[in-house]
């Protein structure tokens, strides 16, 4: 039995080396917007006024704070061109793009509120 759940495994493995989606195990992409007036929950963590470097390494620590590991994270700042003005309601511009292997994250971004919160194509 054991050499046969090894063939199986075998034949599994060799299929996805050539495919790129296939991944062990799977990586789950998102981003979401940074809102207006410090409107989000990690705003109290996180220092707008910072470099990108840190306010990514704050993020990630407030993450961990949650309960949640990521991969990867990364802000890329005036992502938006058309921007609103009102508080909280409204992205000021700058994305957070994460990675992780550990699907709770899609779970929580409800309890998170993370402006428009939605999956993305993993780029490696």
């Amino acid at each position: 039995m054991r050499y046969l759940m090894f063939a199986l495994l075998l034949i599994c493995t060799a299929a996805c080396t050539d495919d790129p989606c296939c991944e062990f195990p799977p990586e789950y992409c998102y981003k979401f917007d940074v809102r207006t007036c410090d409107g989000d929950l990690f705003s109290d963590s996180v220092d707008e006024d910072g470099t990108v470097d840190e306010r990514e390494r704050q993020f990630v620590e407030w993450l961990g704070e949650q309960g949640l590991s990521v991969n990867n994270v990364q802000l890329r700042e005036d992502q938006l061109v058309d921007q609103c003005e009102a508080c909280v309601v409204c992205p000021t511009g700058d994305q957070y793009f994460l990675s992780s292997y550990d699907s709770t994250l899609l779970v929580m971004a409800a309890d998170l509120q993370f402006l428009n919160f939605e999956s993305v194509v993993c780029k490696n």
